[in-house]
């Protein structure tokens, strides 16, 4: 099988027309965007090959190709050196596990069996099969092979830069959080009140459909539940979230459901919701209202 088809081809297709829209410009206007950290080591992409090798007709230096490096999310012009992963934070046990939180959010895909697709991948590495394409090649119980990641989950990186940028956005608005940034950060300093301004376009972006994503003290809200998202809701040292969660635990809602057609982690495409909200929405997109009427027809019932 070829894994650079034509799925890969439309979602490539759709990173390009992200990137010379309207939204793509801001970001491209606003922010650095430059090439700030490694790429994926040649070892791991070689061993994925060598394990997938057998079942595609793509070739080690094609597959090399395609691989990518992070950017830079703070602001255009910027002095100093780029960063690719803002650090915030007074260093902390809690802050800390907010970072991961990012990372695991923004960055990685989500967990697997390495049966084929890798566990906690980052989302920019070069191999990505539909699930069609996994089920062709999974042997449950047989070899691990851990060489690919899905392609709902791939992303590119100017994908994951405004992703990130917006996340960012979101967690520092978390209420309570102010008390834990460290305001002589590099990061802190370097971006100056840039996002603030970006917190305003995300704000009349989504206000835009009616979706409001802000309280009237600007923290942060679940935009189904309205619910002001407090720290403990993004993270908390006292409990496992993935063992114990809450229903106002945050998670990452996509706009756009994930698809083998377009990528959808890029900015405007993501928001905090709470795990109830973000099972209310379901596959639906939180900017049309199709849920809202599943909800009223649900209720009707029982008027």
């Amino acid at each position: 099988m070829d894994i650079y088809g034509e799925e890969y081809q439309r979602c490539q297709e759709f990173s390009r027309q992200f990137e010379e829209s309207e939204i793509g410009q801001h970001y491209r206007e606003h922010f650095c965007l430059k090439e700030a950290a490694r790429p994926i080591s040649e070892k791991i992409i070689e061993e994925a090959y060598s394990n997938i090798q057998p079942h595609i007709v793509n070739t080690i230096e094609e597959v090399k190709s395609k691989v990518k490096r992070r950017l830079c999310v703070l602001p255009k012009g910027h002095m100093g050196r780029c960063s690719c992963f803002p650090r915030m934070f007074i260093s902390s046990l809690l802050t800390k596990k907010i970072d991961k939180k990012t990372e695991t959010s923004i960055m990685n895909t989500s967990g697997a069996d390495d049966y084929v697709f890798k566990n906690r991948c980052s989302r920019l590495f070069p191999i990505a099969l539909t699930n069609e394409q996994e089920r062709m090649i999974r042997q449950p119980q047989g070899q691990k092979l851990k060489c690919a990641i899905p392609l709902k989950e791939q992303t590119t990186p100017f994908m994951m830069a405004t992703a990130l940028i917006d996340w960012t956005v979101y967690t520092t608005n978390v209420n309570g959080i102010n008390e834990h940034i460290n305001p002589h950060s590099y990061e802190v300093v370097t971006y100056g009140d840039k996002l603030n301004e970006h917190k305003k376009y995300l704000q009349e972006y989504f206000l835009s459909h009616n979706r409001p994503i802000f309280n009237d003290m600007g923290n942060t809200m679940c935009p189904v539940k309205h619910r002001t998202l407090e720290i403990n809701n993004l993270t908390d040292p006292e409990r496992d979230i993935r063992l114990n969660p809450y229903p106002h635990d945050i998670q990452m809602g996509h706009i756009s459901s994930r698809t083998n057609d377009c990528y959808t982690i890029h900015g405007t495409n993501l928001v905090m919701m709470t795990r109830e909200g973000n099972r209310i929405i379901g596959e639906y997109s939180l900017i049309e209202n199709d849920w809202i009427e599943s909800l009223r027809s649900l209720i009707a019932q029982f008027d």
